[in-house]
């Protein structure tokens, strides 16, 4: 049996969408699947301005250049995290500094930041939401941040669809950016999303987003025609893009409701097997509203190597993920060094498993039957 990691979307509107693109020359001009998208999204995040980026790393870029005006030259970003939440930061001129990643949770650690991360000159703490990961210390730091006038923002990436205390993740922070990308359960095949809360970005960001003009001055017939008045880049998801993401959206809810159904499958059989001598379960995974990823933290990095080979000798795909940023040769050179070995640890011994809207229960039956025997059988 052949169990994929992760799988196409499944589609029903959009080929109807993309053919009213292809026929209907205003709907591109007009941006209507761009426009469409955009209403269904702003009920999650009232009183916000949204934008539709290109992609999540994108968003990042943006949130950066309005960062440029703090006046501050330091952003903590956590370690155990993909590489453009550095890489944005980085091509700005930040100094970044790396937080260590929680165990259980799989985001930064909080403790780490407060105590022996932020400093004079913090512009920015950012949050990496693992799973839609939000916890009691996660709002510690947000009060901590208002308090203390420091900027936050919320890496929602693998985070779209979670809720914390009735609100949708991204409303917590001054700004918070989504990755659609084809890897996630709501996809645009490649794009993202820029959430701001913080009242004195909007205009910036809008003029950056529209590579440096006041088109949307242009656009509510402000001004005659619309010039160049800033600094700016194409950000800008195409119509192709968000024609795709209308239809995944348009399905969001069964789709969502599935994968937390196989998410909660998975947890319940894993819990079974009683193997804690050779994997731990991160707790971020057993919440009932997961439907990103589920994964296993491995007693050593040796027993997830041999975990892996033999799970896809059986025809079932297992990935690790992030590579810890402090330890990646680009931070070596360039970034004060620090020891953080959950993130490292992270690295080397954690591996996700198949998770889509395709999969059966019995798939995930044979999933953690192989995955039992693996380990049984490791040297």
């Amino acid at each position: 049996m052949d169990v994929k990691f992760n799988k196409n979307p499944n589609v029903q509107f959009f080929q109807q969408h993309l053919q009213e693109l292809l026929t209907d020359y205003n709907s591109f001009r007009q941006k209507k699947a761009s426009e469409l998208c955009l209403s269904m999204l702003q009920p999650l995040f009232k009183e916000r301005h949204l934008w539709l980026t290109h992609s999540g790393t994108a968003a990042l870029e943006m949130v950066a250049e309005l960062l440029l005006q703090s006046g501050k030259s330091e952003i903590i970003v956590p370690s155990f995290c993909f590489v453009s939440t550095a890489v944005a930061f980085q091509n700005k001129g930040f100094q970044l500094r790396f937080a260590e990643a929680d165990p259980q949770t799989l985001s930064a650690s909080v403790p780490d930041m407060l105590n022996n991360l932020i400093n004079e000159n913090t512009a920015a703490v950012v949050w990496m939401h693992y799973a839609g990961t939000t916890t009691p210390a996660f709002m510690e730091l947000v009060n901590y941040c208002r308090a203390n006038e420091i900027f936050l923002i919320e890496d929602a990436a693998l985070g779209f669809g979670r809720t914390f205390d009735n609100q949708a993740i991204g409303n917590f922070g001054d700004a918070a950016i989504f990755s659609f990308d084809i890897t996630k359960p709501i996809s645009a095949i490649q794009g993202g999303l820029l959430v701001v809360q913080n009242k004195n970005w909007f205009k910036q960001a809008d003029t950056y987003y529209h590579i440096g003009t006041n088109r949307s001055a242009f656009e509510k017939g402000e001004v005659a025609n619309y010039q160049w008045v800033s600094l700016g880049s194409k950000c800008q998801m195409n119509e192709l893009n968000a024609a795709f993401l209308l239809d995944d959206l348009q399905n969001y809810s069964s789709k969502i409701t599935r994968l937390q159904q196989l998410s909660r499958y998975y947890v319940q059989g894993l819990k079974e097997l009683q193997l804690k001598h050779a994997f731990d379960l991160p707790s971020v995974f057993e919440h009932p509203d997961n439907h990103h990823v589920v994964g296993l933290l491995f007693t050593t990095a040796e027993l997830a190597q041999h975990v892996q080979k033999q799970m896809q000798q059986s025809g079932i795909e297992v990935f690790s993920h992030y590579q810890a940023l402090h330890a990646a040769p680009f931070a070596l050179q360039n970034q004060q060094q620090r020891s953080l070995p959950v993130a490292q640890k992270l690295s080397t011994n954690y591996l996700r498993l198949p998770l889509h809207e395709d999969l059966s229960f019995t798939h995930i039956d044979f999933v953690i039957e192989m995955l039992k025997q693996a380990i049984l059988n490791a040297p």
